[in-house]
């Protein structure tokens, strides 16, 4: 048997809203759950349920896959290793949690992703090689 959904004032919507921009603003920065929910003036389990409904998943969630798009978004700049990616995005001396979480927000390991998701440089040099050479 399903619920139906919970009809939450417009003060504790704003809350989740609130809530919300504050984790996209900074998906990097670890926030401790207990710090942002003393920022909404709403109780903690009215709060944690109104994001979960409105939002679709737990603020944990949340967090976590916006840290994890933020680390995906580091990888395709193919500036940094996937290790030094897994630091920015607050994973130290924890490669294989970074593996693991980012394999359940992307659905493959970060190094099968970047390996997915990089330029084929051998088309690259195919097309450079089929350019005449211009004669100085």
């Amino acid at each position: 048997m399903s619920q139906s959904p919970k009809c939450y004032s417009k003060f504790v919507v704003n809350a989740v809203w609130m809530l919300k921009q504050q984790i996209d603003a900074c998906p990097l920065k670890r926030n401790r759950i207990p710090d942002l929910l003393n920022e909404t003036s709403v109780g903690t389990n009215m709060i944690r349920a109104a994001f979960r409904e409105i939002v679709g998943v737990t603020i944990v969630q949340y967090q976590m896959r916006k840290r994890l798009e933020k680390a995906a978004a580091y990888l395709a700049e193919g500036e940094h290793s996937v290790q030094q990616v897994a630091v920015i995005c607050g994973y130290r001396n924890k490669l294989a949690n970074f593996s693991n979480d980012f394999r359940k927000i992307h659905g493959v390991p970060p190094r099968e992703w970047v390996r997915k998701n990089e330029p084929v440089m051998s088309d690259v040099y195919v097309q450079l090689q089929q350019e005449p050479c211009l004669m100085l």
